[in-house]
């Protein structure tokens, strides 16, 4: 039977058969004919489509050459279905996912795209569960609602085959290390350049006097990339400072707590004087939490975090901070362009952990004091804000 489509439904098919038959710039398409029967639908349907495309400059007709598919970096509004992937609102510890979830609405509403929004309370370990997980997700992907899905992590691969499975783009934001999936369906958004953080850290923590600095992180030595135990033990050499590694499995809070009690179990000459904490800023939540609690034990702490959704901690810390605006952004747009068949880069873009210039804080400084920024177009600064009488309600 053939399906009767919207011109945009209809292209949105054309540029998904092209996309997963890996037709690239120049490539000449197959004919209408064999389009027609290998999408399911009306020719008369596809023709409209066909002529839309070109319109837009996305495909050319050639004579004695047929349709030739341009890969051009174009923007076109297509109505496309995003599902997005976050935690339910009652497991969420961190502003983090409100932030990131605010980010993403705003940048694909900027685009005009629709989407859904997918909560798990715990993410399944095989696609079997995904119906007892989220049955309203496992039924819309059934039903092909989707074009593609974004999340801000995931590390199983078997939910990236589930997704080439399908036909879905899915794009992560900020990828895991270690993660290297098949990603011919699998836009991998951003790593966040840890070496570079590491090497900085260290520095910071010798030139204001630490003797011992450790690396904590929830994975441990095995699940690490060499990279950056490399850059840890080549810096502490270079800066005469003993280093050590200390991790507890995953856990983020508890993990965090775990570590700050076997701190406090070592003798003092035994504990490190300096903490540079990885992956995760829940880490240093517990950690912070243990330590000031009970005892007097204060070492400096460097963690690494996103400044738009910082955390407060239970001591002062050095925060090194990436821009998940540029994380986010990029993981869209780039998603965006897969979905319109161009040949977007997949692989993970390097984001830089600054250090905030507040210095030491245990609550989160206020980056728009610190670092002042143009207001968005169009908003009106107001040096003393007023408070204004609303007209009642009718």
């Amino acid at each position: 039977m053939i399906a009767e489509l919207s011109i945009n439904q209809t292209c949105k098919r054309v540029l998904t058969y092209i996309r997963h038959h890996g037709f690239g710039a120049g490539d000449r398409l197959p004919t209408q004919s064999q389009m027609v029967e290998e999408l399911g639908i009306g020719s008369n349907v596809l023709q409209s489509a066909m002529k839309h495309l070109e319109t837009k400059g996305l495909i050319q007709r050639k004579p004695r050459m047929g349709t030739i598919f341009n890969a051009k970096p174009i923007s076109i509004p297509m109505d496309w279905m995003i599902g997005i992937i976050i935690p339910s609102l009652q497991n969420q510890h961190t502003p983090f996912y409100a932030v990131f979830l605010e980010m993403v609405l705003t940048h694909l509403a900027a685009k005009g795209c629709h989407y859904r929004i997918y909560n798990f309370d715990q993410f399944p370990h095989k696609s079997s569960d995904l119906k007892k997980y989220n049955p309203g997700f496992a039924q819309d992907v059934s039903d092909g609602v989707l074009d593609a899905l974004i999340t801000s992590a995931i590390s199983d691969h078997w939910f990236v085959n589930y997704c080439s499975k399908h036909k879905l783009e899915l794009a992560i934001a900020k990828t895991p290390d270690n993660f290297e999936p098949d990603i011919k369906h699998c836009v991998l958004g951003g790593k966040i350049n840890e070496p570079t953080m590491i090497d900085n850290a260290v520095a910071l923590l010798s030139e204001k006097g630490c003797q011992h600095v450790c690396l904590v992180n929830d994975d441990g030595p095995g699940f690490l990339p060499q990279p950056i135990l490399d850059t840890f033990i080549t810096t502490t050499q270079q800066h005469g400072v003993q280093a050590s590694e200390m991790h507890c499995g995953h856990g983020l809070i508890l993990a965090g707590r775990k570590i700050g009690q076997t701190l406090l179990q070592l003798p003092a000459k035994q504990r490190p004087d300096g903490l540079i904490i990885i992956k995760d800023d829940h880490i240093c939540l517990g950690l912070t939490q243990v330590l000031s609690q009970q005892s007097e034990y204060r070492p400096m702490i460097c963690v690494q975090g996103c400044y738009q959704a910082p955390l407060a901690f239970a001591l002062p810390v050095f925060r090194y901070e990436y821009d998940l605006t540029e994380l986010v952004n990029s993981s869209v747009d780039r998603l965006l362009l897969r979905l319109l068949g161009h040949p977007s880069e997949c692989k993970s873009q390097l984001f830089e952990a600054t250090r905030n210039p507040a210095g030491p804080t245990a609550l989160p400084p206020q980056w728009d004091q610190l670092v002042p920024r143009s207001p968005q177009p169009g908003v009106k600064q107001l040096d003393t804000p007023s408070l204004l009488p609303l007209p009642p309600q009718c």
